[in-house]
């Protein structure tokens, strides 16, 4: 599959701002609102890499799904705790190879068409960010002021064409289910109800949705889910939580204080007891060990990697 430019009109970014899931969306919305060509390019970077991030985490729920193990386990495991763009994209790319080998297919069947379409894309966008964050060099120190316009723009334009092909996103619905609640009437068979928070678009107000459930289960999880119902469960990869923390001033001292505003976090590394999240919107700093819970996520990274291959 080769990707044919499109014409990225209004209409299209307004697909990126409304039907993509929350966490490309909101990344996308900011870029329209920096205030010039250096933060502009920053932020279109950082939507790259979360397009990178999403989907890596997506194929590691996956390969857990299929009973598949990483294609090189200790590397895997090296990598897993430290991913960065180009992490992601290695993570991405050598997980659909092992699951073609075993014979599955993945959840996300447009996957492997989408990345052989837009490596080229990504890849552009990663030696950029590379500049940035191995060099620490910001975009004003290295490129001339004549140069930021156009770097800005053709990194832009990159970005939209791999936003335009993923568009297939739109079909999927990124949700949380809260814990069941139990519905109980008179005469009647109880009722087991689990509460959907619609994880689509950039908005920071949540649609709410309720399901009947036949399973009684107890936490909120995250999940993919297509259109025939089918899900990938992509919990611990992805929480959804109002515990993570920033620092404040509190009469002139600094203090880490917890921001107790809901947000979606993306695992981002870290190391067993203390796993780092990033936050999409305002919700903070998280690690696993600020969660309540927090035992039952290590359980369940140690059992992914175990599954994965990943030597302890």
């Amino acid at each position: 599959m080769t990707l044919q430019p499109q014409k990225i009109d209004r209409a299209l970014r307004e697909r990126f701002r409304y039907s993509l899931p929350y966490p490309l969306a909101i990344s996308y919305k900011r870029i329209g609102a920096c205030p010039d060509d250096a933060t502009r390019l920053m932020y279109a970077l950082k939507t790259g890499e979360m397009i990178a991030r999403l989907l890596g985490i997506i194929i590691v729920a996956d390969l857990r799904r299929t009973g598949v193990a990483a294609a090189h386990p200790s590397e895997f495991g090296r990598r897993f705790g430290a991913p960065s763009f180009g992490t992601w994209l290695w993570i991405l790319r050598e997980s659909l190879g092992a699951m073609k080998e075993a014979g599955k297919t993945p959840f996300l069947k447009e996957l492997p068409e989408f990345v052989h379409a837009t490596s080229k894309h990504l890849e552009e966008l990663v030696v950029v960010r590379n500049r940035f964050t191995h060099d620490g060099v910001p975009p004003d120190e290295w490129l001339q002021p004549r140069q930021l316009p156009q770097t800005c723009e053709s990194a832009t334009a990159a970005l939209e064409q791999v936003l335009a092909a993923l568009l297939f996103l739109a079909d999927y619905q990124l949700v949380v289910v809260q814990p069941v609640e139990v519905v109980k009437k008179r005469n009647r068979p109880p009722r087991y109800v689990r509460k959907k928070i619609i994880m689509s678009g950039c908005a920071d107000v949540f649609d709410h949705d309720k399901d009947e459930s036949d399973e009684v289960c107890e936490t909120a999880e995250a999940l993919l889910i297509d259109a025939s119902g089918a899900y990938l469960n992509l919990d611990p990869l992805i929480l959804y939580s109002n515990e993570g923390t920033e620092e404040r001033d509190v009469e002139g001292n600094k203090r880490e204080l917890k921001t107790e505003i809901y947000d979606i976090f993306l695992y981002n590394g870290g190391k067993p007891t203390k796993r780092r999240y990033l936050a999409c919107s305002k919700g903070g700093d998280l690690t696993s060990d600020d969660v309540e819970g927090g035992d039952a996520i290590e359980a369940s990274f140690t059992e992914l990697e175990r599954m994965l291959g990943v030597p302890a």
